[in-house]
């Protein structure tokens, strides 16, 4: 009985043994877990420009320039340049290469054209890649551009004036061109405008020691001018070989003795279904009694307005109001009209006045 006893204890002690000198074994071949790599995930192409702005300072007007700018690929995989843009003023009429290796360069041709600029100028070039970090890359092109023969305003405004009223405005030709001078001057329709040249004088230019020379152009209202908005354009023939024409905007509102107030009437914003109603008032500026005869709202737009003048003496009044009245219609839209109006006075028999209205929402 004790040698059995024995027998048994023995053999589990070197069952337990092997036991564990099985899962020592297995525990040796297992793959350790593995680290967090540190190898370099794949790249991306990237541009690197020379530099980034280019200022060719101050510059005429007449004689285009350029530049070249040069670009590296400083990724790690190859550059494509797909396309390229350029705001107003600048062509890229050169890109030496559209593909590059890592390290590789090429270069960018740009040309800025001056002409019909002034001043401070500010353009770019954008480059279009495959570079998901930098799919647009742009570089700026900046410039003070000094005109050789410029007018000053570019556009002249009357704003509004009676007709008959004797004032003028200037516009002031400068040169930089030696003995400048201006040969005539020249307006499409004389009935609105007339406009004369002054002998050139000297002035001093914008920067040390430099000498221009201006003209003065003066413009008025021609005694024919017909009521209402003009605008025209003046030829102004100069000796600059470059620019021996310049064209210079007029503008101007003439208006006669009876003014509408105001000179456009809002009907307002309104729901479909809505009622309308407005006024507005027509004023001789001298004080003079007149006559309405007849006050006609036309709707370009089909929906009907009717305009009611208010009673009146018999010999008429210097101020008259004027009533528009209606209905918007049952669906959304703009409103669009003029009430016509004929009158007494000789010089204004008939005057118009824009109204309009806009219907949105729906019905209340």
């Amino acid at each position: 009985m004790h040698i059995r006893s024995t027998t048994r204890t023995l053999a589990a002690a070197l069952a337990i043994a092997a036991l564990g000198g099985v899962s020592t074994a297995s525990a040796q071949f297992l793959d350790p877990v593995p680290e967090p790599s540190t190898a370099p995930l794949l790249g991306s192409p990237m541009v690197s420009f020379d530099r980034s702005v280019h200022d060719f300072g101050n510059i005429l007007d007449e004689e285009n320039v350029e530049t070249t700018f040069t670009f590296t690929n400083s990724g790690d995989t190859t550059l494509e340049i797909l396309d390229h843009k350029a705001t107003c003023g600048c062509t890229v009429p050169e890109i030496s290469k559209r593909t590059l290796l890592p390290g590789e360069s090429g270069t960018i041709k740009v040309i800025f054209h001056p002409a019909h600029k002034r001043g401070q100028q500010n353009q770019t070039v954008t480059l279009l890649t495959n570079s998901a970090e930098q799919p647009q890359v742009s570089i700026t092109i900046n410039a003070n551009v000094r005109p050789m023969t410029w007018a000053d305003p570019v556009v002249a405004h009357f704003s509004r004036i009676e007709k008959g009223d004797p004032r003028t405005l200037t516009i002031d030709v400068y040169s930089r061109v030696p003995k400048f001078k201006v040969e005539g001057v020249t307006i499409a329709n004389e009935v609105v405008f007339r406009a004369s040249a002054s002998d050139p004088v000297e002035v001093p230019g914008d920067s040390e020691g430099e000498v221009l020379r201006k003209v003065t152009i003066t413009v008025g209202l021609s005694p024919t001018v017909p009521l209402g908005n003009h605008t025209e354009t003046i030829q102004i023939r100069t000796n600059d070989p470059k620019k021996p024409v310049l064209n210079q905007q007029v503008i101007a509102e003439v208006v006669g003795d009876l003014v509408p107030a105001p000179n456009r009437v809002s009907l307002g914003v309104v729901r479909p279904g809505d009622p309308l109603k407005s006024e507005f008032k027509v004023t001789s500026r001298s004080g003079k009694p007149f006559k309405i005869l007849s006050a006609k709202a036309v709707s370009t737009t089909g929906v009907q307005i009717d305009a009611a003048v208010e009673e009146i003496a018999e010999e008429g009044a210097a101020e008259i109001k004027i009533t528009l009245t209606g209905n918007a219609p049952n669906t959304v839209q703009p409103i669009r009209g003029k009430v016509e109006i004929t009158t007494d006075n000789k010089e204004q028999p008939k005057i118009e006045v824009p109204f309009y209205a806009t219907v949105r929402g729906g019905p209340r």
